[in-house]
């Protein structure tokens, strides 16, 4: 566990030598992981390092601008069914075959209508 951690910990000090934008997150997560690496237990290396991962998510959406999850537009499970009915119902229509058209009958005859 702590050789992923230290390799982890390489690749961002080897991608911090970029923009001073990018020290500002990266210095921090990398001080971060070194902490969790003193943990004793792996599951508290484990939480240790998700409350980092987040810390940079968070500072990285702050230099760059990040997607806001928050007010992202959600679709209830009965709107997505109900839209897919419609979608089903509207490629039923363009499938199903078109009546035949009746044909008039010829002057003087009455119309045969079915019982």
């Amino acid at each position: 566990m702590r050789t992923v951690l230290m390799l982890v910990m390489a690749m961002f000090a080897v991608q911090t030598t970029g923009a001073h934008a990018q020290d500002m997150c990266s210095k921090p997560y990398v001080a971060c992981i070194d902490k969790c690496v003193g943990n004793p237990s792996p599951s508290m290396q484990d939480t240790c390092i998700g409350s980092c991962q987040r810390q940079n998510t968070s500072c990285s959406a702050k230099l760059y601008g990040g997607v806001n999850l928050s007010t992202a537009p959600t679709v209830t499970p009965e709107e997505l069914e109900k839209r897919e009915k419609a979608a089903q119902a509207k490629a039923g229509d363009k499938a199903a075959p078109r009546p035949a058209r009746q044909m008039a009958a010829p002057s003087g005859q009455a119309e045969r209508r079915p019982r």
